[in-house]
């Protein structure tokens, strides 16, 4: 204990003592200000956080209102009158025709010619799998057969599938919510120039049920 006092005493008398005991006050204004501006720091860091959750759940909450809207003034045979009603490679039916009008004995262009006239390349969906959820029905829809389209027949689909315009390509009026489940896109091999592809969609429609 007397080393201990014998220390205390012999540092309070050092010449330096006087200076280091000023500098403690100015040591613990910095430090307390350090400290200030952490916490005001980790304040402002707390703010902009919440803020921007606040935004979240604001868009989120309009993007939910939207749905529910578009849902309840949703076409119920949107998929017959705004899809099944596409036509596709109308610019190779074009070709088609000016070339049999012109020698009409060429049976392969004939053939091709009848299959896409004939009705069989049109979209036709088969709808299955309805569930409820409280007052939304939601079901499956599946293409009863591949469609062959070209590169705008497809963004023509997409346009009114996804709501959206795609290049020149509009979407439908008073569409459901659609969402895409499948989307199988196949390159066929032609033996002329045109570009065609094998589609095959499978979709999830959800709409209102109306009581």
């Amino acid at each position: 204990m007397k080393e201990f006092e014998t220390a205390i005493k012999k540092w309070i008398l050092h010449p330096l003592a006087p200076l280091l005991l000023g500098l403690i006050p100015c040591i613990l204004v910095v430090f307390l200000h350090f400290k200030s501006l952490s916490a005001l720091n980790s304040l402002q860091n707390d703010a902009i956080y919440l803020k921007t959750k606040q935004h979240l759940v604001e868009k989120t909450s309009k993007i939910e209102t939207d749905l529910i809207a578009q849902m309840s003034q949703a076409d119920k045979s949107y998929l017959e009158n705004q899809i099944e009603t596409l036509h596709f490679l109308e610019p190779e039916i074009k070709k088609l025709g000016a070339l049999l009008q012109t020698d009409p004995n060429q049976h392969e262009q004939k053939n091709r010619f009848d299959f896409l006239n004939s009705g069989k390349n049109a979209l036709r969906f088969r709808q299955e799998n309805f569930q409820r959820v409280g007052k939304i029905q939601e079901m499956e829809a599946k293409q009863v057969h591949p469609v062959e389209m070209n590169r705008e027949d497809v963004k023509a689909l997409l346009s009114r599938i996804e709501n959206v315009k795609i290049g020149e390509h509009l979407p439908g009026n008073r569409p459901p919510d659609l969402l895409i489940k499948q989307f199988e896109l196949i390159k066929k091999p032609l033996p002329s120039n045109e570009e065609v592809f094998l589609v095959n969609v499978e979709l999830i429609k959800r709409e209102s049920l109306h009581e």
